[in-house]
This record gives structure tokens, sequence and C-alpha cells, in this order.
């Protein structure tokens, strides 16, 4: 294929503009990766910087746990109750009586 004279006075002004493209379109390839790679940075610092979720089987695991403690604390409460009931009992302090006939 052959180029005719007036198809060349045509592409010689086109070059630096077909140049300038072809340069634009290397550095397309570059900016996206330095875009990919710093997006990545962002998310690894974030993820750093954020607590991490607790898994059900953990979370099922804190709640036995806090369970096991209001129980501990309230059968502690109920053997408090009841000594101080058995002293008043002891000391004959308590002021209800029951008589049966």
């Amino acid at each position: 294929m052959s180029i005719r004279p007036l198809d060349m006075q045509v592409m010689i002004p086109k070059t630096p503009e077909v140049g300038h493209q072809q340069h634009l379109e290397m550095q397309k390839q570059t900016m996206e990766q330095q875009q990919f790679q710093m997006n990545m940075q962002k998310q690894e610092i974030q993820q750093k910087q954020q607590v991490p979720k607790a898994n059900q089987s953990e979370k099922a695991v804190i709640y036995e746990q806090e369970q096991r403690s209001k129980n501990r604390h309230s059968s502690q409460q109920k053997k408090k109750k009841g000594q101080k009931e058995e002293r008043k009992f002891e000391k004959g302090i308590q002021g209800h009586i029951d008589i049966r006939i």
C-alpha cells in the first residue's frame, strides 16, 4: 500500500498528536496500577485501626461467661441473705411467731 503525497501532507501534522495519545495510553496503565496500590494501602491501614469483629462462637462463649458470673453473683447474694436470716433466728430477734392450735 503506497502513501500518496496528499495523504502524507495530512499525516505529518498528526504525528505528534498520535504520539501523545500513545504516551497517554502507556501512562494510563501505570496510573491505574498506582491507584490500585494506594487503595490497597488505605484498606490495610483501616483494617489495622479497626477492631476485629467477634465470631458467633466467641459471642456465645462471652454470653455464657456473663451468665455464669451473674448466676454466681446472685447465688452469693442468696447465701448471704440466708446467713443473715439464720443469725436473726439464732439471736431470737425475728419478730414473727407461728402458733397452731
